[in-house]
């Protein structure tokens, strides 16, 4: 019968346990690790911050703005591809840029002509009105770079006018044709400018306005535009 038999020989023990934590290779990665995030922010710079911070009143603001009617179409924007669809479908739609404004600033102007385009009329400016930019700026406060808002514009019913078919067509439309919901250019007046020869010219901006109703002798019409599509371009801390 055989048994095996134990050694006397002392076997030498790794002091180390397998389980236990290399502090200096840890140490190591770690430094690594925090190096690396450095160079990944370094690299961006602080533009990523302006993405976390939220409009303050008095900021400076770029915005990309649509004004849109009672029926959702688009009259004024500065979203290029809003203007092309819109243009297409036939739809009076007016092109313009960017409006820089002061968050929660304000004008006393009751018509603020922006520049706007269309391809098969050109350059005009458009009738803008104070209260719609002050209403938009006030909105502008805890919107970050590159978010979008809708704003529902207030105070917009005293855009609205009943006039005689007579009136209408005097306006240079045509009455007897109108369809409620049709569009038309409407023209306000922003300037009286007299020159050394007393020659006087009067300048306008242009505005979309459309049909809301109609009867046998009367026309109901508004220029009103109760809802702004706002996004943040840009803006800068005051």
């Amino acid at each position: 019968m055989y048994f095996l038999m134990k050694s006397d020989k002392k076997v030498k023990t790794d002091k180390k346990k397998s389980g236990g934590m290399d502090w200096k290779k840890a140490a190591l990665i770690i430094v690594g690790v925090l190096f690396a995030v450095t160079m990944i922010v370094s690299s961006l710079g602080t533009g990523w911050l302006v993405g976390l911070k939220a409009i303050q009143a008095g900021d400076s603001v770029v915005v990309e703005y649509t004004l849109r009617d009672s029926y959702g179409r688009p009259a004024l924007t500065a979203t290029e591809r809003t203007y092309t669809t819109a243009y297409e479908n036939g739809e009076l739609v007016w092109y313009t840029g960017p409006i820089s404004l002061i968050a929660v600033g304000t004008t006393g102007e009751v018509v603020a002509p922006v520049p706007a385009f269309r391809d098969d009329y050109g350059e005009a400016d458009f009738a803008l009105f104070g209260q719609e930019q002050n209403q938009i700026a006030a909105g502008l406060p805890g919107m970050k770079q590159g978010e979008t808002k809708r704003i529902t514009l207030t105070d917009t019913d005293q855009f609205q006018q009943d006039i005689t078919g007579e009136q209408f067509d005097g306006m240079g439309g045509n009455f007897s044709v109108a369809r409620i919901g049709d569009q038309f250019p409407l023209a306000f007046m922003t300037s009286i400018v007299e020159d050394n020869d007393q020659n006087t010219t009067v300048k306008y901006a242009v505005r979309t306005a459309y049909v809301t109703g109609k009867t046998d002798q009367n026309i109901s019409i508004s220029y009103a535009y109760p809802v702004a599509d706002i996004s943040i371009v840009q803006f800068t801390s005051s």
